[in-house]
């Protein structure tokens, strides 16, 4: 099978025009607000563009867990060499393809601490929390060592040099798989992937700590990295659903998948779901059996109305609903049942994300508040829309299926190659 690109369905390739002309115009859309709507009289707290700054996190991580939660999928597929994967393994490469651009968007999230250490200025400073010692509590000054704009940069350049490389590997044994057929390829694969998915769950652990935990210093949790990842599968399995729906409409990939693997990928969906919802309250649960004054300001900050209404809301449309919708043997084989839960997962974990980031700044008056989810939710299309652009990219210079893969006939047939019958 030539590796020559390939030509996506009219949908999809209609989607990237529109996803690289609406991505800078809604980053645009997002600035202008957070400058249009700052000094809001009614909660007392200053928008400006700080708020342009945490919208900016909070779309960053979401399109981040997606080439995140492809690179942890990719490594359990040539773990595993299950069935479902193959014909999810051409999306998978092409999401942790974006993370050099990803490196790049990272920049404004570094804006913050790379000028305090430079001059101590507070322009777009996300983390002031543990950035500014001296103002700091007690609990927080003792982590000194570990949160600090140095140190906490250079991490920022070796996660990434671990996940690129890690990618890169992948994708360059995948290639020369496609182009030669080469059975010992297979085997590195098997033989690496273990090894590589470790150091995602310990760079994944470090960076989720930096980069989100850390909004809040003075909270710890055990749980939290596992929940990242976690929540990361469970965006990328929802997402790589739906765009396997679309490139299935069309050869060569109508020719391999079947309802067998919608129903294995809703399966999958369905488990992730209840790992979320148990994963999650048991972060609650140990907070609050344990009722640590450093520990109880993380919940307590998410306890106004409008926040309490949000979480009650995750445990019922983020959790039970879907888990109802999949127990449904019959609608996981339907693709087009199927996608419609993976929308309505994907728009939870919207809300699952605001619910982890936005409480974070503003401890003083907690809440959801609509000129937030305006700059918020412009934040997020604008990230988005110039990821999708460069994963819709990426996705069309390899084929959509690796034929060439001698583990993809006994994966797709359940039976040994030809040739291995031979030799046997």
């Amino acid at each position: 099978m030539s590796t020559n690109t390939v030509t996506l369905p009219f949908g999809l390739s209609r989607l990237r025009g529109i996803a690289i002309m609406a991505g800078p115009v809604f980053l645009l859309v997002a600035i202008g607000l957070s400058f249009a709507l700052s000094g809001d009289p009614d909660t007392g707290r200053s928008v400006g563009i700080d708020t342009f700054f945490q919208a900016y996190l909070f779309g960053y991580l979401l399109w981040f867990g997606i080439a995140m939660g492809s690179l942890a999928l990719i490594l359990i597929h040539h773990l595993t060499g299950g069935a479902w994967s193959f014909v999810t393994q051409r999306i998978l490469e092409a999401s942790t393809r974006t993370l050099p651009l990803l490196f790049v968007g990272f920049i404004p999230i570094l804006v913050g601490p790379l000028m305090w250490a430079i001059n101590g200025s507070a322009v777009g400073n996300l983390y002031q929390p543990w950035l500014n010692m001296e103002d700091a509590e007690i609990i927080v000054q003792n982590k000194e060592a570990y949160l600090n704009a140095g140190f906490w940069i250079a991490r920022v350049f070796f996660y990434f040099a671990v996940w690129i490389g890690i990618m890169s590997l992948f994708n360059h044994w995948s290639k020369k798989l496609d182009e030669t057929g080469d059975g010992n390829i297979a085997v590195k694969f098997k033989r690496f992937a273990p090894l590589c998915l470790i150091a995602y769950c310990l760079t994944m652990t470090f960076a989720s700590t930096d980069w989100a935990l850390s909004l809040e210093p003075a909270y710890f949790s055990t749980m939290y990295a596992p929940l990242f990842w976690i929540s990361q599968a469970l965006t990328t399995l929802a997402f790589t659903t739906i765009i396997l729906s679309k490139l299935a409409q069309t050869k060569p990939l109508a020719e391999y998948v079947t309802v067998d693997h919608y129903h294995h990928l809703g399966n999958l969906i369905m488990g992730f779901t209840v790992l979320w919802a148990y994963m999650s309250f048991s972060q609650y649960l140990i907070t609050w059996s344990a009722n640590l004054p450093e520990e109880i300001i993380y919940y307590t900050a998410r306890r106004s109305p409008s926040l309490a209404v949000l979480a009650v809301c995750l445990m019922a449309f983020h959790f039970l609903v879907p888990l109802l919708l999949l127990l449904w043997k019959r609608g996981k084989r339907s693709p087009n049942y199927l996608t419609k839960v993976c929308y309505w997962i994907l728009f939870w974990r919207l809300a699952d994300v605001f619910w982890f980031v936005s409480p974070a700044f503003h401890h003083e008056a907690p809440g959801v508040y609509l000129k937030d989810l305006l700059v918020y939710g412009s934040a997020w299309i604008g990230i988005g829309g110039i990821w999708i652009w460069a994963f819709l990219g990426q996705l069309q210079k390899r084929s959509v299926i690796a034929v060439n893969d001698p583990r993809l006939y006994e994966a797709v047939t359940h039976k040994k190659p030809p040739e291995v019958l031979e030799h046997a």
